[in-house]
């Protein structure tokens, strides 16, 4: 694959912005859990939303190259990570705490939005440790997060959503072979990354949420 469609791949596919492309998907599947008539509209949730997850996280990231803590935005560092992880899981956390009730405003006490993003927590706590140690791909984490989303709330959802299940399996498939192109994972570091972030969507939805 050529360099730079592979770096685009990249850039379009990154985990930091899986939890966004995710809750758009919830809130696309669920149109009887998500409505206009709730308490606040759908835009303005995803703008709430994006801001937890994917803006307050990459303008921390700004202010930590501008004064030296990290070299680049790449990080290719494990040990580099350590303080932006940190600053990750802190927003992301946060945005749990505000969305984990969605359904509270309803008639319904499921809760996917809530759901899918602890299960973002939950495989960004195992990758943490597994980043000073082993070359895993965080990239392929956030997809298997998405293939695993899209599996968990097929049954939920009022669309049919096999369609989406192929688009992201080919979009898996783009995006390991980019990263495999650009030599920066082998095989195996894809393998564990995609089982990772698979695990956090399940054990959220199947573990977690049948003891709510």
């Amino acid at each position: 694959m050529p360099t730079k469609l592979a770096k685009l791949i990249s850039y379009i596919l990154h985990p930091i912005l899986m939890p966004l492309y995710m809750a758009i998907l919830v809130i696309f599947a669920h149109p009887q859990q998500f409505t206009d008539t709730s308490i606040i509209h759908n835009e303005v949730r995803l703008m709430y939303y994006g801001a937890l997850t994917v803006f307050f996280p990459l303008f921390s990231f700004l202010l930590m190259w501008k004064l030296d803590v990290v070299s680049s935005f790449d990080m290719s560092d494990g040990k580099e990570r350590f303080i932006p992880l940190i600053a990750l899981a802190t927003f992301w956390l946060w945005a749990y705490f505000l969305f984990k009730e969605e359904g509270l405003y309803r008639t319904s006490s499921y809760f996917p939005l809530g759901l899918m993003t602890l299960g973002c927590i939950f495989s960004l706590f195992i990758l943490f440790p597994l980043n000073f140690v082993a070359n895993t791909s965080w990239h392929l984490a956030g997809m298997g997060g998405l293939i695993s989303l899209i599996i968990n709330i097929m049954r939920t959802s009022q669309y049919n959503l096999i369609f989406v299940l192929i688009a992201g399996i080919i979009l898996l498939g783009l995006l390991a072979s980019a990263r495999l192109s650009m030599n920066l994972v082998n095989k195996n570091g894809l393998m564990i990354g995609f089982l990772i972030g698979f695990f956090g969507q399940f054990f959220a939805f199947q573990v977690w949420g049948r003891l709510l």
